[in-house]
């Protein structure tokens, strides 16, 4: 897990994890909801983070939408 700004400053790079491991998941033991780690910022994240929105303070989440499926 990376964690980046803008300007591709590389502000957190977390251990690596063996396995399978859900994103949010090893985002939520790294950095405790409780501690309000992102409150003075804008997150741009992906959709293996759904649920930051509720579970962390922040100034602006964004997300992408999911694409639909093309069907012939």
């Amino acid at each position: 897990m990376l964690i980046v700004s803008k300007d591709k400053y590389i502000h957190y790079v977390s251990q690596c994890y063996v396995g399978t491991a859900h994103d949010y998941g090893l985002l939520k033991s790294e950095f405790p909801p409780e501690l309000n780690w992102f409150e003075n910022h804008k997150i741009r994240i992906d959709l293996g983070y759904q649920g930051f929105e509720t579970d962390y303070l922040c100034q602006k989440v964004i997300i992408p939408h999911k694409k639909l499926k093309k069907v012939n």
